[in-house]
Parts: structure tokens; C-alpha cells; sequence
């Protein structure tokens, strides 16, 4: 076999070793580089396929520049999980910057993720713009998944006036009362209003998990941002302490959300009890009974305590329970939490199911 024929070699559900025998005696860096000019869309097998070849810095900032020149993301994605300074140095001049900025908006970007390996090492004028082309993969993503599930509206019976939708089976009810003498105003009408929510959102960032945390984490408050654009909610954050990065009252509007989360760093210890704390805090600030909060965590609390005597303060507290190493014990955490804080619980497989599960949570609250 020769590097024109791996075309003809499956590589999707292949593992890299089994490839690597297929190719036979070629050097791992020309794989590496004829998978590039290819256009192979896995990050996760480039990192796999780098780390196999122990390449130099001179070598993989090659390889880096052939990533560019042939616009494959994926490569420079699973590069920077090797050196990110490499890939921040090659990322620096103009055409790299249009080459993630013509995707940006497409679902299936890994700006954020590039931005997010790299954002330490790039010069204040590229992390402006890289941290620009994320946040727009971030905003176009939160408003398709919000769509989705934008509803939450009140059907209430009125009186029938154009317009208006009509309660068939309550119109046939009066029908069948009074026959052919039914009126106009005998119609049932429906008008929807639509329901006007409160509630707040409690996202751990804590060093638990990995940089997937925090995009997801800017993901899930642009949804929230969106999908309560009319209605009143606060964000908080939390790892070793909790602070609030939108309150009630506040005006900030979502790119400033984004931009603050995504240079935010995933460390420190996992503090629920802080987080808790100020969230009542902030749901005491209003008098409206119906208010909410929603706790996305993976329950593996390791400073402040026991948190589940608070959630018993809380009117409603829903739980969204993400992966963790010590699942056992944390979904345990995370369903006592609901269970006391009269809520419901779900627990997600992957990051990338918490914006959609929290969008189909925020309809049906």
C-alpha cells in the first residue's frame, strides 16, 4: 500500500494501531500529513496518531502549517491537545484566523475548543479575535438548540373572537346542550399567553473535569440567556467559592456572559454548599412564589460540607447530573439534592447533552 491508496482504508471506526499496521512501513508523520491533506475529521485520532509519533517542535509546527493550508480544524484541535504554544504561534497570522472565521457559525465548529487550548498563549489582538469567531460558534449553537424547545406558553379558554384557535371539544359540548340554537359566543376560544418564568441556573466549573466543562458550561447560559430573554433569571458559577456572573437585576448581555466563562479556568474544589447558599440568596430577592433553580454538578462535593440540607431550602431545585469518576457516590449526591429540593433529576451521558436537556427542562418548568 502506498499513501495515495489510504483514501480506500476506512478510518472512521478504525483504531489507530490497526491503521497503522495496514499502512505498513511508512513514517507515522507522513500518515499524520497525508490524513490532513485529506481532510480527516477526528481530533481525538490525531491526538492518538501524534502522541505514537513523539514528533519535534519543528516537525509538528510543519505539520501544523499543513493543517492551516489544507483548513483542517480537526488536526489543529488534537495538535494543541500535544503542544499548545506550537499551535498558538502558527495560529497568529491572518489566513489562520479566516480559516476557523468561515466555520465559525457551523455546528459541528471546534473554535471554542481551539480557543480555549490556546488562549494563554496568543497575543492580546489574536485572542480578541479568536475569542470572538468562539463565542459566535457558541451564540449560532444556543439559538438552534433554544428554538428547538422555545415554547412554555398558557392556553387559557375565552370567549371565540377572530383570530384565535377553538377548543373543539368544549364547543361540541355546548352543542350537544343546546343544539341548532348555539351562538357565536357560544364558541370556545384559546388565547396563549405565555408563561412568564423566574429562575436561576447553578453551574459547577470546578477542577473535577476537563476544558469540555467550561464550553459546554458558556453553551448552557447562552441557552438559558436566550430562551429567558423576555422572562428574569441569574447565573452562578461555582468551584472552591461561588460567585454570581448574572444577577436578577443585572444588564449584562450575553456575549459578556460567554467572554467572562470562557476565561474562566475548570480548577478548584467542588463546593455545592456555597454554590446553594447563594443561590437562595439571589431567589430571596424576589417575592414571586413560582421560582426555580436548576444545579448542573456531578455531586462530588469535596469542600463546604454536605450540601443536602440545604436544598430543603429551596422552593424548587431541579438537578442535571453530569459524568464523573466517582459516578456511584456523586449521582447519589445529585438525586438526594433533587429529591429534597422537591425537583426533578436527569442525569446526562456526555457535556454535550446538558444545553439540550436544560432547554427542554426551561419549556417544560
Amino acid at each position: 500500500m502506498n499513501l495515495d491508496e489510504l483514501g480506500n482504508v476506512p478510518n472512521d471506526n478504525f483504531l489507530v494501531d490497526e491503521r497503522i499496521r495496514l499502512m505498513g512501513e511508512f513514517p507515522l508523520k507522513k500518515i499524520i500529513e497525508a490524513e490532513i491533506k485529506r481532510k480527516w475529521n477526528n481530533a481525538d485520532q490525531f491526538e492518538k496518531l501524534l502522541k505514537e509519533a513523539a514528533l519535534n517542535r519543528d516537525e509538528l509546527r510543519r505539520l501544523t502549517d499543513v493543517a492551516i493550508k489544507y483548513q483542517n480544524k480537526a488536526a489543529l484541535e488534537g495538535f494543541a491537545h500535544i503542544n499548545r504554544m506550537v499551535v498558538a504561534e502558527a495560529l497568529q497570522t491572518d489566513e489562520a484566523v479566516k480559516l476557523l472565521d468561515r466555520r465559525s457559525t457551523n455546528e459541528e465548529s471546534n473554535a471554542p475548543e481551539i480557543f480555549f487550548l490556546i488562549r494563554n498563549y496568543l497575543e492580546p489582538k489574536f485572542k480578541k479575535l479568536y475569542r470572538r469567531l468562539a463565542r459566535s460558534s457558541i451564540l449560532h449553537l444556543s439559538l438552534k438548540i433554544a428554538a428547538k424547545w422555545l415554547k412554555g406558553e398558557i392556553p387559557k379558554k375565552v370567549q371565540y373572537d377572530h383570530g384565535l384557535e377553538f377548543d373543539l371539544e368544549d364547543t361540541l359540548e355546548i352543542f350537544l346542550e343546546k343544539g341548532f340554537n348555539i351562538t357565536y359566543e357560544d364558541i370556545v376560544g384559546i388565547f396563549r399567553e405565555k408563561k412568564r418564568k423566574i429562575g436561576l441556573v447553578i453551574i459547577d466549573t470546578s477542577g473535577s473535569m476537563h476544558y469540555e466543562k467550561i464550553i459546554n458550561a458558556a453553551l448552557t447560559a447562552s441557552v438559558l440567556a436566550y430562551t429567558m430573554r423576555e422572562d428574569e433569571y441569574s447565573i452562578i458559577t461555582f468551584n472552591t467559592q461561588a460567585k454570581t456572573l448574572t444577577g436578577f437585576n443585572d444588564k449584562k448581555n450575553t456575549e459578556e456572559i460567554i467572554d467572562q466563562i470562557l476565561e474562566s479556568e475548570a480548577i478548584g474544589y467542588t463546593n455545592i454548599t456555597a454554590a446553594l447558599k447563594l443561590g437562595l440568596k439571589e431567589l430571596l430577592k424576589l417575592k414571586r412564589r413560582e421560582k426555580w433553580a436548576i444545579l448542573i454538578t456531578d455531586g462530588n462535593y469535596n469542600k463546604g460540607g454536605d450540601p443536602r440540607k440545604w436544598a430543603l431550602k429551596y422552593p424548587k431545585l431541579h438537578v442535571i447530573a453530569i459524568p464523573s469518576r466517582k459516578e456511584k457516590w456523586g449521582l447519589r449526591i445529585c438525586e438526594d439534592l433533587a429529591r429534597k429540593g422537591r425537583g426533578r433529576f436527569i442525569k446526562v451521558s456526555k457535556y454535550s447533552d446538558i444545553p439540550r436537556i436544560l432547554a427542554k427542562m426551561l419549556r417544560d418548568i
